[in-house]
């Protein structure tokens, strides 16, 4: 648990880098739209294209190194029937080459929901944005 913890201020402190830079369309929000219409579509080879291959993706089920522990992650998600209500952002923020978003998440599985909040960071690689660190976590409100 203190590991998550270190991890995601450690997350944090690498986002601030980030923030000195407005762009008119965040690479966060396209990503983020994305996400949103593959996952819904339950397509996992689609959700992973957005991934790096070495990304490291933390939930409360664990941590998830590489694409092919995030595809046991979203098989998991989709084999229970999960689907994204929506991905609302609080804030997309970019540079040259980094970028974060954060937000929260309503999830429908079967008549349930489950309400999160999320972190990703994204760097551009080879010309194109991909996730290299997501924290998703329930909300306890």
């Amino acid at each position: 648990m203190i590991r998550g913890v270190v991890f995601f201020f450690s997350i944090l402190a690498v986002i601030a880098v980030a923030q000195n830079v407005d762009h008119s369309r965040e690479p966060a929000t396209a990503v983020r739209e994305e996400y949103l219409r593959a996952y819904n579509l339950h397509n996992a080879d689609a959700v992973l294209a957005l991934y790096a291959d070495d990304a490291i993706l933390m939930s409360e089920a664990g941590i998830f190194h590489g694409k092919p522990e995030i595809r046991k992650w979203l098989q998991f998600a989709f084999d229970q029937g999960s689907v994204l209500d929506n991905i609302t952002p609080t804030r997309e923020k970019s540079s040259e080459t980094l970028a974060y978003g954060t937000g929260r998440t309503k999830r429908l599985v079967g008549k349930e929901t489950h309400l999160g909040h999320y972190l990703i960071v994204m760097e551009k690689r080879n010309g194109q944005w991909v996730i290299v660190e997501h924290a998703s976590l329930n909300a306890h409100e």
